[in-house]
């Protein structure tokens, strides 16, 4: 039976590989979200996974503390970084979809990032957070966090080749699917910047870029509302893919 001293050093690792996952995770690292209540929902959640009945614990003596911490922090931001790897695409199509439309030169300041953004990059965030949740994807990280401490102990995280391999092959997802969300308005607005060009040709007094940016505009809110059908089934299928991206990175590291 370990003694408090152990006891104590075992959860403090657990706690903060907790801590540093939910101040990477997307959901959690908005500015609005206090520090207080981030430190809180981990120390709650912490103390939950160390009653864990399935988990043995095992307290490092190899190294030093902030060898062992400097891990704990790296696995937290690895799994996270799948996480966020997602969101990036998501953000990505949003910026794609925003320059071609002209919804670019219309940014605001954005309360959660503090930096500026357009419509499109907010809608498709709000838009990717709706489906996180409606596909319960809240509970595939928390099951990602109990599954973690079953195969790395505290401190036995190793950032190893394989895994960095994996972390560069995951990180494709962000073009792919940027392009399979913003591919119906951006194959819509190049012919209409084809239409454009040609009518500068027939008409040369006209003004191609005033006239061009309200057609633009209508044409991607109207390909948009239509092509939700297409683009939610894609966000759900990458989403859908966490689980075994954030598994395949535990055992790779364990």
């Amino acid at each position: 039976m370990m003694d408090i001293h152990k006891e104590v050093i075992t959860f403090f690792l657990i706690f903060f590989r907790i801590l540093s996952i939910f101040f990477l995770v997307p959901l959690f690292a908005s500015r609005q979200i206090s520090i207080i209540f981030k430190g809180g929902f981990s120390l709650v959640f912490a103390y939950l996974i160390y009653d864990a009945p399935d988990i043995e614990w095992t307290v490092p003596t190899h190294s030093s503390p902030f060898v062992i911490l400097f891990r704990e922090f790296l696995l937290g931001f690895t799994i996270t970084l799948v996480i966020r790897i997602m969101f990036a695409a998501v953000h990505m199509a949003g910026e794609l979809v925003s320059l071609q439309s002209g919804f670019s030169y219309a940014r605001f300041m954005d309360p959660y990032t503090m930096e500026q953004t357009s419509f499109f990059v907010r809608f498709n965030y709000f838009l990717a957070i709706l489906v996180f949740f409606a596909i319960d994807g809240h509970y595939v990280l928390i099951e990602a966090i109990h599954k973690s401490f079953i195969v790395i102990p505290p401190g036995g995280f190793l950032f190893t080749k394989p895994l960095f391999d994996y972390v560069l092959t995951v990180s494709q997802v962000i073009f792919s699917t940027s392009l399979k969300i913003g591919a119906p308005i951006v194959v819509t607005l190049f012919f209409i910047e084809i239409s454009l060009g040609i009518a500068s040709r027939l008409i040369p007094y006209m003004n191609v870029f005033i006239e061009g940016i309200p057609i633009k505009i209508l044409a991607t809110l109207c390909i948009f509302s239509i092509s939700l059908n297409f683009i939610v089934p894609v966000i759900s299928n990458v989403f859908k893919t966490m689980e075994s991206g954030i598994i395949h990175i535990i055992k790779v590291a364990g």
